[in-house]
């Protein structure tokens, strides 16, 4: 007879796990996620590092930039103020407006006088003192010396009017002069201030008016700061005050600073547009006299021609032709001292005003170079900081990842699993490591 079947043993269930149990064998994932998430943060403040490093190299070069433009115009504005300084020693007298234009009537009138001295004795032909080659070569001399005298007479009328241009003002060979410039311009030669206030001004106050404000605090850490830099005091000391800096107290400073350096290069541009149409007007009054200085040298072969057949033909020629060499010669040296002492005048006060300008144009490089310099200051600190935290990020990971490979350990020992002390193993590897390296006792490779 068949046995009846038996029915099959259901397993026990399990025992449901203690907290403590759970806890223990949670605790290597939460520790694992954790670890995760602190090398990832470790390799983001690497990054922050890396790219305000970057942007301190940035403006380092900003930096360079201002330094290069300082040195250059610091240079050329000691080259202006030595020249000015010799100039000066001579005894210069002071140029004002009126000086170009005296200059220019004084050169026209004493051209009239060369004009009527020639005409004086053309007009002697008549009583047969002069030969028909005389009159010839005279009456071309009044001709040019008519043309030259013309020219004088437009460059005086011209002098004036730029000197002293209309309400619609007075366009010259570059520049319009303007009846608010040109007092500006005479009034730098003369070192004196314009009571006129500049457009570029007049823009800056109204863009001031929309301006955030700086706090007290952080203008007065700005201050600090620079003076240290000033000082050239060392990264670590600069640093801490540095990253207390906002970004926008720095960079509204740095606007200021170029706009004030662009206001001025406006007000000495606008001065130097005016200048420059007052050399070309000094330059044509000089080519006026280079030109009298030709016409009157003109009369030489005439002269040596006339005092040679003097005795035999023509007894009153060379008393007359050589008395009027003289005068044009006399005339001719007055011209070129009255008109190197004028360039010297002008130009004394043009290298002055020169050398001011530069001076100004190059402290406002320096201004804004100190500010690019906090910049890099600030910037450096920032990626100091980063790279610090990332250290730190990097540690908070490895005691997660020591956490995980205890908690790994324990719980293989507990159930003396091979696989879970595998791990174990492998983690308290991972950090040896780690501290090895962190430690710089990883040998130096034999290829760098």
């Amino acid at each position: 007879m068949d046995t009846p079947a038996q029915p099959a043993a259901t397993p026990a269930p399990e025992e449901a796990q203690s907290s403590f149990e759970l806890i223990v064998t949670s605790t290597p994932v939460l520790l694992t996620v954790i670890a995760t998430f602190m090398i990832g943060r470790s390799t983001g403040e690497m990054t922050n590092a890396q790219y305000f490093r970057a942007v301190a190299s940035q403006n380092q070069s900003k930096v360079g930039d201002q330094w290069g433009f300082f040195q250059a115009k610091r240079i050329r504005g000691q080259i202006m103020e030595g020249n000015a300084d010799l100039l000066a020693a001579q005894s210069r007298r002071m140029f004002h407006r009126d000086t170009l234009i005296d200059a220019a009537k004084e050169l026209a009138d004493e051209l009239q006088s060369a004009r009527d001295l020639v005409g004086d004795r053309t007009a002697d032909k008549d009583a047969s003192v002069l030969s028909k080659d005389h009159v010839v070569a005279l009456t071309k001399l009044g001709a040019a010396l008519k043309a030259l005298h013309d020219d004088a007479e437009k460059l005086a009328a011209t002098t004036k009017t730029a000197l002293y241009p209309p309400a619609a003002g007075w366009k010259g060979a570059r520049h319009m002069l303007e009846a608010d410039n040109v007092p500006d311009a005479l009034a730098a030669l003369q070192n004196k201030k314009s009571a006129a206030k500049s457009k570029s001004a007049k823009k800056a106050d109204v863009s001031d008016a929309g301006k955030p404000e700086t706090s007290t605090e952080q203008a007065a850490l700005l201050k600090e700061v620079i003076a240290d830099i000033k000082k050239r005091k060392h990264e670590s000391e600069i640093g801490p005050k540095a990253v207390k800096l906002d970004d926008e107290t720095l960079n509204q400073a740095i606007k200021d600073a170029d706009a004030k350096a662009e206001e001025v290069y406006d007000r000495g541009k606008r001065i130097e547009n005016v200048l420059e149409e007052l050399d070309a007007l000094l330059a044509k009054q000089t080519a006026i006299v280079h030109a009298y200085e030709q016409i009157a040298s003109g009369l030489k072969p005439l002269l040596k021609k006339t005092t040679a057949k003097a005795k035999d033909a023509q007894p009153g020629t060379s008393g007359s032709i050589e008395e009027m060499h003289k005068e044009l010669v006399r005339l001719a040296d007055m011209f070129r001292a009255n008109n190197a002492r004028l360039q010297g005048d002008y130009k004394a006060a043009r290298h002055a005003f020169g050398a001011r300008r530069y001076e100004d144009d190059a402290r406002s490089n320096q201004d804004a170079a100190f500010l690019y310099e906090a910049q890099v200051m600030l910037n450096s600190a920032r990626s100091d900081k980063h790279l610090f935290r990332s250290k730190m990020y990097m540690l908070a990971m490895l005691l997660a990842q020591a956490g995980v490979t205890i908690a790994t350990l324990a719980i293989g020992v507990q159930r003396k699993s091979i696989p879970w002390l595998l791990a174990a193993f492998a983690g308290l590897l991972a950090i040896a490591f780690g501290v090895y390296v962190y430690l710089d006792l990883w040998p130096m490779p034999t290829f760098l």
